[in-house]
C-alpha cells in the first residue's frame, strides 16, 4: 500500500482545488515561511481523523476553512481527500484503491466518507487503526510528535509504542469492555433494590387478595338475593301503572277528533292563501310591464337627442374639409418653384466635383515618390542598429561578472564582520554563563521554600475533602429515600390511572362497550363519555352524588339521538349487553318551584346538581339527573325535610342514605367499589400531587447534593493542583540542578566555537584578494566596449534626422491628398442631400394631392348620413306617442286588481280566529294528559329507583334483574340476605385491586430475578475478556518493545557515528508504565535523554522514531520539519539513512537543502497571491 495522490481544496491557504501527487519514493515539500507547506501536513492529519484545534495549530475548528483574503472572498467549506493504492489489501477493504474524504461547512457540519460513501468518523480511526496511519500514528511525524519524546514525563511517550505494537484495537476494545463493565455492576446494584422493595410488597398483597377473593364470593350471593327482592316490588308497581295507561288512551282520542276539525280549517285557510298570493302576482306582472314601458320611453328619448347631435357634428366636418382642400392645392403650388432652383444648384456643384478629382491623382503620384527614397534609408539605419545591440549584449555580461564579484567581496566583508561579532558575543557569552550560574542557585532556594508551603496547604485541603464528602454521603441517602418514595406513590398514581383506562368499576356492558370503542377509535365526535367521567365531586359528597345517581352514573353522554341509535346497533352486533344513552339535545327537565334556601340552617345543602362540577354544555342532563334530588347533612335533617314535603322528593345523606318519593328509605354499609368510578378522579388528582411533591423534595436535594458535589470536586480539584505544583517543584529543582550543569557544558561549546571562528576569519581574507584582481580586469574591457558604442550611436543619429526631414515631407503629402479626398466627399454628400430633397417635395405633392381626393369623396358620404338620420327622426317621433298611451292602461287594470285583493283577505282572517278557538280546547286537555303522565312518572320513578339501586350497589341493569332472580321465599330471602351482610361487615375495608396488583407484582418479580441472573452472568463474561485482552496486549508489547530497543541502539549509533542507547519500561505494570529512553552519544556518558544538548535530543527521537518504522512499518510517513535542529553533519547523516529505506515512501517538508537533494520529486509551495497557496512542482533526475 502507498499513498497516491492528495486533492485539497478550501483547506487553511488552499483557496483553489489542488492536486498533489505521490508517484515516488521519496517527496520533498518546499517553501518560504508562511506559504503553506506545512498545511498539507495539516491536510493529512486532518482527514485521516484529527479532532485537536491545537494540533492543527487553530484556535477553533472553523480556521481550517479558507478565510478569504483582500482579493477573494472566504469559502464555505472546506474538503480534503487522500487516495491509497490498496492493492495488497493493507486496509481490510475490497478496492485495489481507497479513498477517504472529509468535508466541513461554516455552520460545523461535517461529513466523512469511503470510496465516495458516507461514513462515521469511528469507522475511519477503525480503518487505520494499527496500521501506523492515523492521528495517534507515527506516519506523521512533526515537531509535536518529536515533543511527546523528548517530553520529560515518561507515560506521554507510550502512544507512539503501543501503536507500533498493534495494539490500539485492543485498548480500544478493552475501553468498551471496562465501561459496558461499570453499567452492568451499577444495573446489579440498582436491581437489588427493586427486587427487594418487590418482595416486600409482595407479603402484603398476598394477604390483601386472600381477602379479596372471600368479599367477591359473599357479595355475588348477596348480588343474586337482592335482586330478586327487587324484582317483587317491581312487578307490583307496574299493575299500577297499567290502569294509569287507560285514562290516557281515553283523553288521547278526544285530542284526535279536534285534530281533524282544525286540519279542515288549515285547508280553508291555505286556498284563500293561494288566491291572494296568484293575485299578488298579477299585481307585480302588471307593475314590472308599466316599469318596462317608462324604460323604454327614455331610452327612445335619448335615441332621438342623439340622432340631433350626430347630425350637427356631420355639417361642421363638412365645412372643415372645404377649408382643408383650398389649404393643400396653395402649398402644392410653393413647392413646384423650390424644385425648379434645386435642379439649377445640382448642375453647378457637379462641375466642381470633376475639377477636385484631377488635382487628387496629381498628389498621389508624387507621394509615391518620396516613400521610396525613405524605405531606402531604413534598410542602411537597420545594420547599424544590429552592430549596437551586439555592443550593449557584451557590455552587459562584463557588468553582471564585475556586479558578481563585487557581491562576493561585499558577502566575505559581511562574514568577517559576523565571525568578528560571533568572537565578541561568545566572550560575553561567557561573562553571563558566570552571572546565571549564580542566579541559579538563589532560585533553587526559593523554589525548596515554595514546595515546603506547598505540602502545608496539602495538608489542610485533605482535610476539608474528607468532610465535606460526610456531607454528600448524607444527602445522597436522603435522595434514595425520596427516590423510593416517589417510585411507591408513581406505581399508585399509574395503576389508578390505569383503572380508569380501562373503565374498572363499571359495569360488564359500559365497560365493554367503552373499551371496545376506545380500541378502535369509534364515535369520536358522537360520544362524550359516562355520567361519572364528565363531572368532579369533592371528596363529601361522594356517597351521596353516587346514591342519587344510582346506576345513572353508568349512562352515557352522546351528542345526539343518531349516534345513540348507531351505538345501540352496534351493542346488538358486537352483544355488549344494554345501556342507557343520554343525547344532549334531546335530554329536557322539569324545574321544582321549591326553594331550599329556607332549609340551609336545618342540614340542607341544596340540589344535587349544585354539588357538582359539569361543563354547561351539559347542564340539562344533571339537571334531570340531580335537579330534583335533595342532599341533606345526616339523616335527621333528611327526615325533617321529607315530611314536611310529604314525601314528594328524594333526599341523600352524606353518609349514603336515601329517603324515596312515597316513603321507603334505603339505608346501611355502601360497598368500597360504589363510590370508586366518581371519587378515581379525586385519588388520581391526589396520588399525582403527592408524586410532584416527592419529586420537588427530590429535586431540592438534588441541588444541595450538586452543590456540595460541585464544592467537593473542586477542593480535591485544588488538591490535584496542589499536588501537580509540589510535583513542578521537585521537577524544577531537579531542573535547575540539570541547569547548572548545562551551563559548564555551554562555557566549553563556547571556546570550541571561538576557535572555529578564527579559522574561517583566514581563509575569507586569502579569498578576497583573488576576487580583487579579477574586479580589476573586467573593469578595463568595460571601458574599451563603451568607446565602440559611442562612435556607432553617433552614427545613427545622423542618419536618423535624414530619416526625420523625409518623413516630414511624406506627411504633409499624405495630409494634402486627405484634404482633397475630404473635399470630394463633401461635394458629393451635397449632391446626394439635393437629390433627396428634390425626390421629398415631388412625394409631398403626390400625398397631398391624395388627401384633396379623400376629402371630396369623405363630403359626398356625410351629404348622404345627413339625410338618412333626418328619416330616422321622424319615425321617432311617432313611436314615442304609441308608448306614452300604453302606459296610461296599465295604471287603470292595477287598480281593479287591488281592490279584489283587499277581499279575500278579509275571508282569511275569519278562519283564523276559528282556529284559535279549537286550540285553545286542544290545550286544556293536554293538560289532563300531562297530569296523567306526571302519575305515570312517579311510578316509573319508584322502578327506576329499584334499579338505580341494584345498578348502584351491584352494577345490574334493568333487563338483567328477570335473568338472576332466586327460587326463594321471602322470609328465607329476608334472613340469609342478613347473615350475608354480617359476614361481609366483619372483613373490613377489603383492597379489591390487590388481586390484579398481586399478580402484577408476582410478574415483576420474577421477571427482575431472571434479569438479575443475566446481568451476572454478563458480569462473569466481561471479566473473562478483559483478562484475555490484558494477556494478549502484555504479550504483543513486549514482543514489539524488545525489537524497538534493538532497532533504536542500532540507528543510534548509525545516526551518531557510535555511541550506544536503549529505552527501558519505568515501572513493573507493562500496559500503564511511562518509558525512560538513555543515550551516550560518542564522547559522553551514558545519561537520560533530557540531559542531552537541543541537537543531541532531537536526533535522538529522531533514531527512535525510525526504529518503530522498522519494527512496524507504516505505508508512508510525513517527516515535517523535523530536521531544523539538526546541524550539517547530522543532516547529512540523516539524509543518507532515509535514502537507504526501502520499504517505505517519504513526504519531506524541509527547508535544508542536503534534505531536498535527497528527494525524487520537489514541490514548492509559493504565495503569488497573500494569503493563497499555490503548488509547483520539479522531477528531480539522480
Amino acid at each position: 500500500m502507498y499513498l497516491k495522490t492528495l486533492y485539497i481544496q478550501g483547506f487553511k491557504s488552499f483557496a483553489q482545488k489542488t492536486k498533489i501527487e505521490f508517484n515516488h519514493k521519496i517527496t520533498g515539500i518546499v517553501g518560504p515561511n508562511g506559504s503553506g507547506k506545512s498545511n498539507i501536513s495539516d491536510a493529512i492529519m486532518w482527514v485521516l481523523g484529527e479532532t485537536s484545534v491545537k494540533t492543527l495549530r487553530g484556535t477553533k475548528m472553523e480556521d481550517v476553512i479558507f478565510s478569504g483574503t483582500d482579493k477573494k472572498r472566504p469559502l464555505g467549506f472546506a474538503e480534503v481527500t487522500i487516495v491509497f493504492d490498496n492493492s495488497d489489501r493493507t486496509l481490510p477493504l475490497e478496492y485495489n484503491e481507497v479513498s477517504v474524504t472529509r468535508r466541513m461547512y461554516r455552520s460545523l457540519e461535517s461529513e466523512f466518507l469511503i470510496n465516495s460513501v458516507k461514513c462515521r468518523l469511528k469507522d475511519i480511526k477503525e480503518l487505520f487503526m494499527d496500521t501506523g496511519i492515523g492521528k495517534d500514528g507515527y506516519s506523521l511525524i512533526g515537531q509535536g510528535k518529536v515533543e511527546s519524546i523528548l517530553s520529560n514525563r515518561p507515560e506521554q511517550r507510550r502512544a507512539v509504542f503501543e501503536e507500533a505494537a498493534g495494539i490500539s484495537k485492543y485498548k480500544m476494545r478493552k475501553l468498551e469492555s471496562e465501561n459496558k463493565l461499570k453499567k452492568t455492576e451499577e444495573n446489579i446494584v440498582r436491581l437489588n433494590d427493586i427486587i427487594s422493595e418487590i418482595e416486600q410488597r409482595e407479603k402484603v398483597l398476598r394477604i390483601e387478595s386472600e381477602n379479596a377473593i372471600k368479599y367477591k364470593n359473599l357479595f355475588e350471593e348477596l348480588k343474586s338475593l337482592e335482586i330478586t327482592n327487587a324484582f317483587n316490588e317491581i312487578e307490583k308497581h307496574i299493575k299500577n301503572n297499567e290502569k294509569y295507561i287507560l285514562r290516557e288512551e281515553e283523553f288521547l282520542t278526544e285530542v284526535g277528533k279536534l285534530k281533524i276539525k282544525l286540519e279542515e280549517l288549515e285547508v280553508q285557510k291555505s286556498l284563500i292563501s293561494k288566491e291572494i298570493d296568484e293575485i299578488e302576482l298579477e299585481i307585480e306582472k302588471l307593475q314590472k310591464e308599466e316599469l318596462e314601458d317608462n324604460k323604454l320611453y327614455e331610452r327612445e328619448i335619448s335615441q332621438l337627442n342623439l340622432i340631433v347631435e350626430k347630425k350637427e357634428t356631420l355639417e361642421q366636418n363638412l365645412n372643415r374639409n372645404f377649408n382643408t382642400i383650398d389649404e393643400l392645392k396653395a402649398i402644392i403650388k410653393n413647392r413646384e418653384a423650390e424644385k425648379n432652383n434645386l435642379i439649377d444648384k445640382l448642375k453647378n456643384i457637379r462641375d466642381l466635383e470633376e475639377e477636385k478629382n484631377i488635382n487628387l491623382n496629381k498628389l498621389k503620384d508624387s507621394l509615391e515618390i518620396s516613400v521610396e527614397r525613405r524605405n531606402e534609408i531604413e534598410k542602411k539605419l537597420d545594420l547599424d542598429n544590429s552592430r549596437l545591440i551586439e555592443l550593449h549584449r557584451e557590455k552587459s555580461e562584463i557588468e553582471s561578472r564585475i556586479s558578481i564579484k563585487t557581491s562576493l567581496i561585499e558577502e566575505k566583508e559581511d562574514r568577517l564582520k559576523s565571525i568578528n561579532k560571533n568572537l565578541a558575543i561568545l566572550e560575553e557569552n561567557n561573562l553571563e554563563i558566570e552571572r546565571s550560574l549564580r542566579q541559579t542557585d538563589e532560585k533553587k532556594a526559593k523554589v525548596y521554600e515554595t514546595s515546603k508551603l506547598l505540602k502545608t496547604e496539602k495538608i489542610n485541603l485533605t482535610k476539608a475533602v474528607e468532610e465535606l464528602q460526610n456531607e454528600v454521603n448524607t444527602v445522597e441517602e436522603q435522595l434514595q429515600s425520596y427516590k423510593s418514595n416517589f417510585e411507591k406513590e408513581n406505581a399508585k398514581y399509574i395503576a389508578l390511572k390505569n383503572l380508569a383506562d380501562n373503565f374498572e368499576g363499571y359495569n360488564k356492558s359500559v365497560k365493554s362497550f367503552m373499551n371496545f370503542t376506545k380500541k378502535r377509535n369509534l364515535f369520536s365526535d358522537g360520544l362524550i363519555g359516562p355520567v361519572a367521567d364528565n363531572i368532579k365531586v369533592d371528596s363529601k359528597y361522594e356517597k351521596a352524588i353516587s346514591v342519587a345517581l344510582g346506576s345513572s352514573s353508568q349512562n352515557i353522554i352522546v351528542e345526539d339521538e343518531n349516534d345513540a341509535k348507531e351505538m345501540i346497533n352496534l351493542l346488538n352486533r358486537e352483544k355488549l349487553g344494554r345501556i342507557t344513552f343520554l343525547p344532549i339535545g334531546k335530554i329536557e327537565f322539569k324545574k321544582t318551584n321549591l326553594d331550599l334556601s329556607k332549609y340551609k340552617d336545618q342540614g340542607i345543602l341544596g340540589y344535587g346538581d349544585e354539588l357538582i362540577d359539569y361543563d354547561f354544555k351539559y347542564k340539562n342532563i344533571f339537571k334531570s339527573l340531580l335537579g330534583r334530588t335533595i342532599v341533606a347533612v345526616d339523616f335527621d335533617s333528611a327526615l325533617s325535610l321529607s315530611k314536611k314535603l310529604k314525601n314528594s322528593y328524594r333526599i341523600v345523606t352524606l353518609k349514603g342514605d336515601s329517603l324515596n318519593i312515597g316513603g321507603s328509605i334505603t339505608g346501611g354499609n355502601l360497598p368500597k367499589n360504589n363510590t370508586d368510578i366518581l371519587g378515581r378522579k379525586n385519588e388520581i388528582e391526589a396520588a399525582k400531587k403527592e408524586v410532584r411533591r416527592i419529586q420537588n423534595l427530590y429535586n431540592r436535594s438534588l441541588e444541595i447534593f450538586n452543590e456540595s458535589k460541585s464544592k467537593l470536586e473542586k477542593l480535591k480539584s485544588d488538591l490535584v493542583s496542589t499536588d501537580e505544583k509540589i510535583f513542578k517543584t521537585s521537577e524544577e529543582i531537579l531542573s535547575l540542578e540539570r541547569t547548572v550543569e548545562n551551563i559548564n557544558n555551554s562555557m566549553k561549546n563556547n571556546d570550541s566555537y571561538m576557535e572555529k571562528y578564527n579559522e574561517d576569519r583566514i581563509g575569507i581574507e586569502g579569498s578576497m584578494k583573488e576576487d580583487r584582481i579579477s574586479l580589476a580586469e573586467n573593469t578595463e574591457k568595460l571601458k574599451k566596449v563603451e568607446e565602440a558604442l559611442l562612435n556607432v550611436s553617433n552614427k545613427n543619429d545622423e542618419i536618423e534626422e535624414q530619416l526625420n526631414e523625409l518623413k516630414n515631407e511624406i506627411d504633409n503629402k499624405i495630409e494634402k491628398n486627405n484634404d482633397e479626398k475630404l473635399e470630394i466627399v463633401k461635394i458629393q454628400n451635397e449632391i446626394l442631400n439635393i437629390e433627396k430633397e428634390i425626390k421629398r417635395i415631388e412625394d409631398s405633392n403626390l400625398a397631398d394631392g391624395e388627401r384633396i381626393e379623400s376629402a371630396l369623396k369623405e363630403n359626398e358620404t356625410i351629404l348622404v348620413s345627413i339625410e338618412d338620420l333626418q328619416i330616422g327622426k321622424v319615425e321617432l317621433e311617432k313611436k314615442l306617442s304609441e308608448i306614452h298611451s300604453k302606459i296610461d292602461n296599465f295604471s287603470n287594470e292595477l287598480s281593479e286588481k287591488k281592490k279584489i285583493k283587499d277581499e279575500k283577505k278579509s275571508l282569511h282572517s275569519k278562519y283564523l280566529e276559528e282556529s284559535y278557538q279549537i286550540q285553545n280546547t286542544n290545550y286544556e286537555l293536554e293538560n289532563k294528559i300531562t297530569k296523567v303522565k306526571s302519575d305515570m312518572e312517579k311510578i316509573s320513578f319508584n322502578i327506576d329507583s329499584i334499579v338505580d339501586r341494584m345498578n348502584l350497589e351491584y352494577g345490574v341493569s334493568k333487563s338483567e334483574i328477570s335473568n338472576l332472580i332466586e327460587n326463594i321465599t321471602n322470609k328465607e330471602l329476608t334472613d340469609r340476605i342478613k347473615n350475608l351482610k354480617t359476614e361481609i361487615y366483619k372483613l373490613g375495608e377489603v383492597n379489591l385491586f390487590s388481586i390484579d396488583e398481586y399478580r402484577t407484582v408476582s410478574e415483576r418479580l420474577k421477571f427482575n430475578l431472571e434479569q438479575k441472573e443475566d446481568l451476572l452472568n454478563s458480569r462473569e463474561e466481561i471479566k473473562s475478556i478483559l483478562k484475555k485482552l490484558n494477556d494478549e496486549m502484555k504479550v504483543r508489547f513486549k514482543e514489539s518493545f524488545s525489537k524497538i530497543s534493538k532497532y533504536f541502539d542500532e540507528i543510534f549509533k548509525i545516526l551518531f557515528n557510535g555511541g550506544r542507547a536503549e529505552i527501558e519500561i519505568d515501572g513493573e505494570d507493562v500496559l500503564n508504565s511511562g518509558i525512560e529512553i538513555k543515550a551516550q552519544p560518542p564522547g559522553k556518558r551514558f545519561q537520560s535523554l533530557s540531559l542531552l544538548s537541543g541537537g543531541e535530543r532531537s536526533l535522538t527521537a529522531v533514531a527512535l522514531l525510525f526504529a518503530l518504522l522498522k519494527v512496524r512499518p507504516a505505508p508512508f510517513c510525513i517527516l515535517d520539519e523535523i530536521d531544523a535542529a539538526l546541524d550539517d553533519a547530522n543532516i547529512k547523516r540523516y539524509a543518507d539513512y532515509l535514502k537507504s529505506i526501502n520499504d517505505i515512501q517519504f513526504i519531506i517538508i524541509t527547508h535544508r537543502k542536503l534534505t531536498m537533494e535527497i528527494a525524487n520529486v520537489l514541490y514548492g509551495v509559493t504565495m503569488e497571491e497573500r494569503g493563497v497557496s499555490k503548488i509547483i512542482s520539479v522531477e528531480l533526475k539522480s
